[in-house]
C-alpha cells in the first residue's frame, strides 16, 4: 500500500526535517510496527471483604480516620504498537479557518508477563496545522479509546527533532505515590525495585545511553478532554492524562557487539485515576523499536 503521507518508509532521520513538511515527517517516523517491553502500574480500590492479612492502612486527610490502602498491581510487559498509513488530507473548518489535517489510526496491545493482555488501545495521531481561532501553533494530538471505558484527547505543541542527549535531562519524575501518601508504604516487589517506585521514568533512563546522540522528536501531551462510562465516574474516574513520548534513531549498546543503531520509541504516561477522593497515579512506560521488514 502506497503512504498517504508521501514519504517512503525509510528509517528514522534519514530523511531531512522541515523541508520535507514536520507535519508529514512525524507521522512517517511514527508509521510501522513497533514491538517492545516495559513496566505497567496502577492502584486498585480496595473491596469491603476479609483480607488473608491486616491491610496497610492510610489517612486521606490529617485527621481523617484511616482507611485500607488501595492494592497497588505492577507488573513487567511486553507490547506491540503499529501505526497504520494516514488517512490523507481530512478537512477542517470554523472560525475562519478552512484546513486540512493529518491523521494516521494506530493500535496498541500490553501484555504482562504471563502473556495476559492487560492493556488494549485504538485511536489516531493527528496533527493540526496553525489557526486563527485560536491563534495557535501547529499540534500533534493522540485520539484514544480503551475497552475499560474510557476516551481521551491528548495535545500538545508540534515539536521540531532533537539530538537524543536531550532524551534524558527531559524526563520528568513519574512516581507511583500519590502526593498525599507516603511512599514508605509501598514495599518493592515484583519488577519494581525501590527506585521505580520513586520513579518508573528511571526504566526509560536504563535503557537509553544518554551519550550516544540521533534526531529525535519529543512529544510533550496533556489531556485537553477525557470521558469516563458511568461506572467509572463513580468508582475510578480517570480526571487527566500526560504523556511524554520520544521517536527517533538512537545508538543502542549490544554487549560484546560495540554500538548499532536502532529505531525507537519511548513514552512515559501517567494518567490520574480518583477514587476514595485522591487521584492515583497510574503510570506506564515502553521501550520499543520498529519492525523495519514489517508495513502495516
Amino acid at each position: 500500500m502506497t503512504d498517504p503521507t508521501g514519504i517512503p518508509p525509510t528509517p528514522i532521520g534519514q530523511a531531512d526535517g522541515p523541508e520535507q513538511g514536520t507535519d508529514r515527517q512525524l507521522l512517517s517516523d511514527l508509521h510501522g510496527r513497533w514491538v517492545g517491553e516495559g513496566i505497567n502500574t496502577l492502584w486498585v480500590p480496595t473491596l469491603d471483604a476479609p483480607t488473608p492479612a491486616p491491610p496497610t492502612m492510610y489517612s486521606p486527610e490529617p485527621g481523617q480516620p484511616s482507611k485500607p490502602l488501595p492494592r497497588f498491581v505492577s507488573s513487567r510487559t511486553t507490547e506491540t504498537i503499529v501505526v497504520r498509513d494516514a488517512l490523507g488530507s481530512v478537512p477542517n473548518k470554523g472560525g475562519g479557518d478552512d484546513f486540512s489535517e493529518l491523521a494516521a489510526p494506530y493500535e496498541q496491545r500490553t501484555y504482562d508477563e504471563n502473556g495476559n493482555l492487560i492493556h488494549a488501545e485504538n485511536g489516531f495521531w493527528l496533527v493540526t496545522p496553525a489557526t486563527q481561532q485560536p491563534a495557535a501553533a501547529a499540534t500533534v494530538a493522540k485520539l484514544f479509546s480503551i475497552p475499560h471505558g474510557t476516551v481521551a484527547i491528548l495535545q500538545g505543541p508540534l515539536p521540531t527533532r532533537e539530538t537524543g542527549q536531550n532524551l534524558v535531562g527531559a524526563l520528568d519524575t513519574a512516581s507511583v505515590m500519590p502526593t498525599s501518601i507516603p511512599a514508605g508504604l509501598v514495599e518493592p516487589s515484583g519488577p519494581l525495585a525501590q527506585e521505580f517506585i520513586d520513579d518508573v521514568a528511571a526504566y526509560i533512563r536504563k535503557r537509553i545511553d544518554a551519550d550516544h546522540t540521533g534526531l529525535l522528536w519529543q512529544l510533550a501531551l496533556q489531556s485537553t478532554g477525557v470521558a469516563n462510562t458511568a461506572f467509572l465516574d463513580q468508582n475510578a474516574r480517570v480526571s487527566s492524562v500526560k504523556s511524554t513520548v520520544w521517536i527517533g534513531n538512537l545508538g543502542i549498546r549490544a554487549d560484546g557487539q560495540g554500538e548499532q543503531a536502532a529505531s525507537v520509541l519511548a513514552y512515559v504516561q501517567t494518567a490520574l485515576v480518583n477514587f476514595d477522593g485522591i487521584d492515583w497515579p497510574h503510570v506506564s512506560v515502553g521501550y520499543l523499536t520498529k519492525d523495519m521488514e514489517f508495513r502495516p
